[in-house]
C-alpha cells in the first residue's frame, strides 16, 4: 500500500513539473494552428473528457443531439469517445493524457483552480471570439477567463454553503444560524427533539474535502485576509486559521451513523428521506436528492465557521468549464460542440436537466429555488469567490481530513500535513 502511494505520489510530481516546463517552452501562449478540416463525407471522432458519470445519459443524449445537427449543417458525422472518470482520479488522469499526448479534444476543468496552471501550459484555445462569449454572464465569464482571453466555456456555476431541510427547520421553528454558536443551538434542538443534526458521508475524500474552501474563504475575507499570500510565500501555516476544526467537529461528533460507508448518492437518499437535518454540501446533488424525493423541500445557506456574522458567506465560482485542447486534431469540430454546450436555443433546457444555474443573458428557465436563496445571500454581499488553493492542497486535505474524522490523525497532523502540501506546491510553481 505504501509502495503505491509512494508510486501515485511519483507520478503526481512528474506531471506537475511537465506542465511547468511545457509553460516555460510555450510562455504561456495556446496555438490555434493545426489540426485537420473536417469536409463533408468525413467521421469525426471526438474525445471527450467530462469526470461527471452522474450525468452520463444527459450529456450523452445533449451528444447526439449535437451530432445530427452538425451533420445535417455539414456534412460530417460525429461520434464520440466519452471518458467520465470519478471526481477524485479526473485530475491526475487529465494530467497524464495531456503529458503523454493523448490528449482529449474537450475537456472539463475547474475554471478558477485548474484553468490558470493549464492556460499557462500552452494547452487551451484561445475562445474569446466564439459565439457563446458575447452571452455570458459577467461572473462566468471572468471565472474562465485568463490573461484577457475566454479559454473555456463555463457549465456548472455554484453558490454554496450548507443544505437544510426547510420542512424541518419550519416545523421546529429553527432559525438559520448566523454563527458557530447559533449552529451549536441549532444542534442541540435538532437533539433534543430526536433528529439527527447533519449527514456524514467521507466515503468519497471529495466530501470532507469541502470543509477546505469554506474554510478559507471565510476566513480569507474576514479574520485572515492575508492568508492565502502568506501560504504563497511559505510564510504562513493552516495554525493561522483560528477555530480551523470548529464546525467540523461539530458537524462530526453529530452525524449519521457509519459515514465511511456513505457515499454522496446513499447520502442524498439519507438527506431526501429526513435522516437529518442538514448537510455540509452543496446543490450539484440536487438531481440525485430529488430523484430519491421529488417533493423534497430543501434550502442552501452560508455555513458559520466561527462567532463572526462576517465570516459566514456563500462560496461562488465556476466548478465545471469545458475547454478545446490545443492539442487536438479536430479543433474546429471540438470547436463547434462547445458552442454548442451553449446554444442559444438549446442550451436552456440542457442546464435545466442538469439542474445548473443559468451562465447566459439567453437562459429562459425559472432559477430553482435553493439558487434562488442563496443569490439573496450574494445580493447581500455576503460571498466570496472560491478561494485559489493549490490542488496538491486540496488532495492532500482528502487524505487527512478523512484521517482525522475518523480519529486517526489529530489536528497537529493535519495542520503538518497541509503546510506541507502548500510548500511543495510553490516549489513546483516557482
Amino acid at each position: 500500500m505504501e509502495g503505491f502511494k509512494l508510486k501515485k505520489r511519483l507520478i503526481s510530481i512528474v506531471v506537475l513539473l511537465f506542465l511547468g516546463l511545457l509553460a516555460a517552452c510555450g510562455d504561456g501562449e495556446s496555438s490555434s494552428s493545426g489540426g485537420e478540416q473536417a469536409s463533408a463525407g468525413d467521421e469525426v471522432q471526438l474525445k471527450v473528457f467530462l469526470p461527471q458519470p452522474r450525468f452520463k445519459e444527459i450529456y450523452e443524449n445533449y451528444f447526439d443531439q449535437f451530432a445530427e445537427k452538425y451533420e445535417k449543417e455539414n456534412g460530417v458525422k460525429v461520434t464520440f469517445q466519452l471518458e467520465m472518470p470519478g471526481s477524485n482520479e479526473a485530475s491526475q488522469i487529465l494530467q497524464t493524457r495531456l503529458a503523454s499526448d493523448d490528449s482529449p479534444d474537450v475537456f472539463s476543468l475547474h475554471a478558477i483552480n485548474e484553468i490558470p496552471r493549464y492556460a499557462e501550459a500552452g494547452y487551451l484555445e484561445d475562445l474569446s471570439d466564439q459565439t457563446f462569449v458575447d452571452h455570458l454572464l459577467e461572473t462566468p465569464r471572468n471565472a474562465v477567463t485568463y490573461d484577457g482571453q475566454v479559454v473555456a466555456a463555463p457549465m456548472e456555476s455554484l453558490h454554496w454553503g450548507f443544505l437544510y431541510n426547510k420542512d424541518m427547520f419550519e416545523e421546529h421553528g429553527v432559525e438559520l444560524p448566523q454563527t458557530l454558536s447559533e449552529m451549536e443551538d441549532v444542534v442541540d434542538t435538532f437533539n433534543a427533539e430526536g433528529i439527527t443534526p447533519f449527514i456524514s458521508a467521507y466515503q468519497d475524500p471529495e466530501v470532507p474535502q469541502l470543509y477546505l474552501p469554506v474554510e478559507v474563504g471565510g476566513q480569507v475575507n474576514t479574520n485572515a485576509p492575508d492568508f492565502i499570500e502568506n501560504m504563497n510565500n511559505d510564510e504562513g501555516s493552516f495554525a493561522d486559521l483560528e477555530g480551523f476544526f470548529d464546525i467540523m467537529d461539530l458537524q462530526n461528533a453529530n452525524g449519521t451513523e457509519r459515514p465511511f460507508e456513505t457515499d454522496p448518492d446513499q447520502g442524498s437518499n439519507k438527506f431526501a428521506n429526513g435522516e437529518a437535518a442538514m448537510w455540509v454540501m452543496g446543490p450539484w446533488y440536487a438531481e440525485t436528492i430529488l430523484a430519491a424525493n421529488e417533493d423534497f423541500s430543501f434550502g442552501v445557506a452560508p455555513l458559520p465557521i466561527n462567532d463572526n456574522p462576517e465570516s459566514t458567506m456563500i462560496n461562488t465560482g465556476v466548478s465545471t468549464s469545458l475547454a478545446v485542447s490545443s492539442q487536438s486534431e479536430h479543433k474546429e469540430v471540438a470547436t463547434a460542440l462547445v458552442n454548442y454546450m451553449l446554444d442559444e436555443e438549446d442550451s436552456s433546457q440542457l442546464f435545466e436537466d442538469l439542474k445548473f444555474n443559468p451562465v447566459t443573458d439567453f437562459h429562459d428557465f425559472e432559477p430553482y429555488p435553493w439558487l434562488t436563496e442563496a443569490l439573496e445571500q450574494v445580493e447581500q454581499g455576503k460571498n466570496y469567490l472560491d478561494p485559489s488553493i493549490p490542488n496538491a492542497v486540496k488532495s492532500e486535505s482528502e487524505k487527512v481530513f478523512q484521517s482525522y474524522l475518523g480519529g486517526n490523525l489529530d489536528q497537529e497532523g493535519v495542520i503538518e500535513a497541509l503546510d506541507q502540501a502548500w510548500r511543495e506546491a510553490n516549489k513546483l510553481n516557482n
